[in-house]
């Protein structure tokens, strides 16, 4: 590919409108792909995330962790069932992050400030949405509501562990 920067030849082979990302959506590392179906918009289960510009310039994949990253809309702290598996994950990936993003406004701490409704929009998620990326930031799951379980199972998939 990079002899297609200077060799005419070769730009042929990098033909952007003739490749398509590949995604995971069949693989056993993504256990609940229908989830999509709840979505309009956003990267589907397997697929790389798509990144989103923040109000300060940043990236939303630059807050990414090394390990495993869950994005949570909301508009309150996550509830006992979800904080259990959120420990249970970091416990088993010292380098899983959160990140949550305040929905509809409101205001909590450490979150990403939404007030527009920009980053929901590209995800097409409101309050309680869960997106779960893997390191290689491709989506392992996604969920309209919360469900803790399912993200469980998902993390422990992706590490080729039984739940």
């Amino acid at each position: 590919l990079s002899l297609a920067l200077s060799q005419p030849f070769a730009r042929e082979f990098a033909n952007p409108r003739q490749m398509l990302p590949y995604t995971y959506a069949s693989s056993a590392l993504t256990p609940y792909p229908l989830r999509d179906r709840a979505f309009k918009a956003g990267a589907a289960c397997g697929a790389a995330m798509i990144n989103t510009r923040l109000a300060d310039g940043t990236f939303l994949l630059d807050r990414a962790g090394k390990g495993f990253t869950l994005l949570l809309f909301a508009r309150h702290a996550p509830d006992k069932a979800l904080m259990a598996v959120l420990e249970a994950m970091r416990a088993r990936d010292p380098d899983f992050t959160l990140i949550t993003i305040a929905a509809h406004g409101a205001k909590l701490d450490e979150a990403i400030d939404d007030p527009g409704g920009a980053i929901a929009r590209v995800h097409d998620a409101k309050a309680g949405a869960m997106i779960l990326l893997r390191p290689d930031q491709h989506v392992a799951g996604r969920w309209k509501h919360p469900a803790p379980d399912e993200v469980r199972t998902t993390f422990t998939a992706c590490l080729g562990r039984a739940a």
